[in-house]
């Protein structure tokens, strides 16, 4: 009886610590519709910085803090010659996280101007589609600040 009540909380905990990661699924709080043409002004939203569960605890080599669902969900459209930059300023040391179009994941903690990360994505395979953010926290701090959206022609 031992080893199957074992082999049962195992699995138990294995499920509960696999819900507590960065999951695309849970869709982020406010579902955005953009075009590469709209991005071109600037976009900003204020977010608070999440903390909940460590990156390197979900098994990604990154280090930082996110919740388990998107701070946010943009479906993208029409971004074939457009590259978006994807940026927050925030008071505190926080990390972006970013799941495109394609699947693929993105990450920076600290981008050209500090503590402020930044990513570069280009291609209509990346960004065509449902694009998922996560605006986390490198050491656990919590903060508000201001993720930003941009293109370029």
């Amino acid at each position: 009886m031992k080893p199957f009540f074992l082999s049962a909380a195992l699995m138990m905990s294995a499920a509960a610590a696999a819900q507590a990661c960065p999951d695309y699924r849970l869709g982020g709080d406010v579902d955005y519709g953009f075009t590469g043409d709209i991005l071109l002004r600037e976009r900003e939203y204020s977010v608070q910085i999440g903390t909940d569960y460590s990156l390197v605890g979900c098994g990604h080599q990154y280090p930082g803090y996110v919740s388990a669902a998107p701070t946010t969900s943009f479906r993208l459209a029409r971004m074939d010659h457009y590259p978006l930059e994807i940026r927050v300023e925030a008071p505190c040391d926080s990390v972006l996280l970013v799941n495109a179009a394609n699947g693929d994941w993105y990450y920076n903690d600290d981008g050209p101007y500090g503590h402020n990360p930044q990513i570069n994505l280009r291609g209509s395979a990346t960004l065509n589609g449902r694009v998922d953010i996560w605006v986390g926290s490198y050491d656990g701090q919590s903060c508000f600040g201001d993720l930003i959206l941009e293109t370029e022609r």
